[in-house]
């Protein structure tokens, strides 16, 4: 059996899924569609739509390399202002991409390439 060699989801642990939630859905203006709590009523995940694919926020021990998120060429400049804004110091970039941490310091990226 074969994959249709699309992403279906991804998935970020987290110290804080309440704070990192916040991030992805206020700063990067990702839209929820679901909320998981424990059985004791503590947040547990949150999911966000990615066009389709959907990643997921989850209470854990931290990490993954780099999750990298389309931007349009012609709004580079306004993504820069509004990270910048948000308080959010970009680590580097390229021709591309815009490079930085969310407040668990995972490492991500919004990238235009190939334009």
């Amino acid at each position: 059996m074969k994959t249709n060699s699309a992403l279906h989801h991804s998935a970020l642990k987290t110290r804080n899924v309440k704070a990192c939630a916040l991030f992805y859905a206020q700063v990067l203006g990702l839209v929820e569609i679901k909320r998981n709590h424990q059985k004791d009523g503590r947040l547990r995940s949150v999911w966000f739509d990615l066009n389709g694919v959907i990643l997921m926020i989850e209470e854990g021990k931290t990490g993954w390399h780099l999750a990298a998120l389309s931007m349009n060429k012609k709004d580079r400049k306004g993504w820069r202002t509004k990270l910048t804004a948000a308080g959010v110091k970009i680590d580097s970039e390229t021709e591309h991409t815009l490079y930085f941490t969310d407040p668990e310091g995972n490492r991500l990226a919004l990238s235009h390439y190939p334009d």
